[in-house]
């Protein structure tokens, strides 16, 4: 079991022993730590020049178009195949000759009522 200190972030790996459990701290990775932290430093120094830069212009400077982003396939208008659309065609004229057929019955059915009485 792993546990997490809330107060410090500190990780133990936690396993039973012969009498209870026993927990003994994850060692970090300091030099991994240390890389990515002066990754950073260094893109808050050139982002912090990149505005001052821009501070000073003014509103005559150009302003850099964005990264190119893939377009996202999220709203992507996937449209029916042909079988799609012959298939839907047929089950409409279906069901429209379906309530044409019900329609002139009940019609017919009405004329003989009418013709009764």
């Amino acid at each position: 079991m792993l546990r997490l200190d809330s107060q410090t972030g500190q990780v133990s790996y936690c396993n039973p022993r012969t009498i209870g459990w026993g927990c003994q701290a994850v060692p970090e990775d300091r030099a991994a730590l240390d890389t990515e932290i002066a990754r950073l430093q260094a893109q808050v120094a050139a982002l912090t020049k990149e505005v001052a830069g821009l501070r000073t212009n003014g509103s005559a400077a150009t302003p850099r178009p964005p990264e190119a982003v893939p377009p996202s396939r999220e709203g992507e208008l996937k449209l029916p195949r042909r079988e799609d659309l012959d298939r839907a065609k047929e089950r409409t004229m279906a069901f429209i000759e379906d309530a044409w057929r019900r329609l002139v019955e009940m019609l017919e059915q009405l004329r003989k009522d009418m013709r009764r009485t």
